[in-house]
């Protein structure tokens, strides 16, 4: 986990959403909820009330018709979600997330830039 401190409103704090986040990770990693070659890493950008989610090891080789890439993402994106508490009288959520599925040099991983998304026909649904 990286990123820098700052308060949030009604006493939360980014950091501490982001700490329960990474343990929640590891319960379901323990489950089998998760792949054990992944590796990820969850970066706070307290500015910009962002959550950055970077899955490291789900390559299109290893992966070909993307479905653990889908699930691995909606895992991670239904685990922050539980953590994004929103009141009925706010404005905006506690923070947004953003998920990325990186190739081993941390560029954004191809099948998602031009693969599952382009064809109508597919979806991680």
């Amino acid at each position: 986990m990286w990123g820098a401190w700052v308060e949030i409103e009604r006493g939360y704090r980014l950091e501490a959403i982001a700490m329960q986040l990474c343990a929640d990770i590891a319960e379901v990693r323990e489950g089998g909820g998760l792949p054990s070659h992944i590796h990820i890493r969850i970066t706070m950008l307290p500015q910009h009330r962002l959550l950055e989610i970077r899955v490291e090891g789900l390559l299109i080789e290893t992966d070909p018709d993307r479905t653990t890439s889908c699930e691995v993402m909606n895992t991670l994106f239904e685990l922050a979600s539980d953590h994004n508490i929103i009141t009925l009288d706010a404005v905006l959520p506690l923070f947004t997330q953003r998920i990325v599925l990186v190739d081993p040099y941390g560029q954004p991983s191809p099948p998602w830039s031009v693969g599952a998304w382009a064809n109508p026909n597919r979806s991680c649904r």
